[in-house]
């Protein structure tokens, strides 16, 4: 399992379950279209930063949007 396995989207699930349009996302982050696109449709796991700055102007915790998956095999726990 790699490391990006190893995270789960929810953005979708929360911008739907809150009535939030990607285009809100993009004018207020100025974020590229496509790069929510691909968050939204893809479920792709942004960078840190990226994460952060939705997260922020949402008024959430990232955990709330992406979040570490808890079935881990046990070769990857420390």
């Amino acid at each position: 399992m790699t490391l990006k396995g190893l995270w789960q989207s929810n953005f979708k699930n929360y911008l739907d379950s809150n009535g939030i349009r990607q285009s809100w996302i993009v004018e207020k982050t100025g974020y590229n279209k496509s790069t929510i696109s691909n968050l939204y449709k893809k479920g792709t796991i942004p960078t840190y930063q990226v994460g952060y700055n939705i997260a922020k102007i949402l008024g959430v915790r990232m955990s709330k949007l992406w979040y570490l998956k808890e079935d881990i095999d046990e070769e990857m726990r420390p």
